[in-house]
């Protein structure tokens, strides 16, 4: 900024000069009885002179346009990995979950290389005291619940990244269907579709709800991992280390255990 500034300062002096100067000069060798000649010939020399300076302002601001277009595209390159990052993350973890059995759409086998990388740093939030207070759930699944928790999990699918819309369609679901066997799993995507779109504090409000109303679900575990991810990334050292401590002492074995020891050895 500070460069395209100075340019364009430099450019209208120029242009002033381009005018100015020989008229200046030209009055005053007129005014000294200068043989006109000579007088040409010393318009022309400082004509060519500013013409030159001219062509390298020129070349400046050709200069400046290119590194524009380069801070463009590689702003727009980082982009486009955050968001390949933030889909690729909800991608495992739902591969993830459908292999422990948690989810209730179908299985999908998990690729062996691939790797849950931590979220983008979020904002600074302050950690919520758990209390649980387990909400009571019911045993059956009718049709228009199971329905509804479909084309809500669906919208965070790879296929479609609607997560705005996700989140909507969760929190209606959870709002109409408080105690159904399914809420649970709907409290925690509802979390992770914040996560994934870096709303922070949302996400962390949101997978504490995991834990304090649905202490006994198979969702806890991945609900403390993020918890410990997102203090982690908020600079809260030891607040993310009790969380993922927490993850490796109640579910040792588990797939959650094993990312929350790596991300632990990231921290120390």
């Amino acid at each position: 900024m500070l460069k395209r500034n100075i340019i364009q300062v430099f450019s209208g002096l120029m242009a002033t000069l381009l005018i100015t100067v020989p008229v200046a000069v030209f009055a005053a060798d007129r005014a000294g009885s200068v043989p006109l000649d000579t007088r040409v010939e010393r318009l022309e020399r400082r004509i060519s002179g500013l013409s030159e300076m001219m062509m390298q302002l020129d070349a400046l601001k050709r200069e400046n346009s290119e590194l524009r277009g380069q801070v463009e595209l590689q702003n727009h390159t980082i982009e486009s990995l955050k968001r390949r990052q933030r889909d690729l993350y909800i991608d495992i973890d739902q591969r993830l979950s459908q292999l422990q059995g948690n989810s209730p759409t179908t299985a999908v086998p998990v690729t062996p290389t691939a790797k849950v990388l931590p979220p983008p740093a979020p904002t600074t939030v302050e950690p919520k005291p758990v209390v649980h207070k387990e909400v009571r759930q019911a045993t059956t699944v009718t049709s228009s619940e199971e329905k509804e928790y479909q084309d809500a999990f669906k919208l965070l699918s790879p296929a479609e990244k609607r997560y705005p819309e996700a989140i909507k369609a969760l929190t209606a679901f959870l709002k109409k269907y408080p105690q159904s066997r399914l809420a649970d799993n709907a409290q925690y995507w509802l979390a992770e579709a914040n996560y994934v779109s870096q709303n922070n504090a949302a996400a962390l409000a949101e997978f504490q709800k995991v834990i304090e109303q649905y202490p006994n679900s198979p969702k806890v575990s991945g609900a403390l991992l993020k918890i410990g991810y997102l203090q982690a990334a908020a600079g809260k050292k030891e607040l993310a280390k009790k969380a993922l401590n927490e993850v490796i002492s109640r579910y040792p074995g588990s797939s959650a255990a094993t990312m929350a020891k790596k991300r632990l050895q990231q921290i120390q």
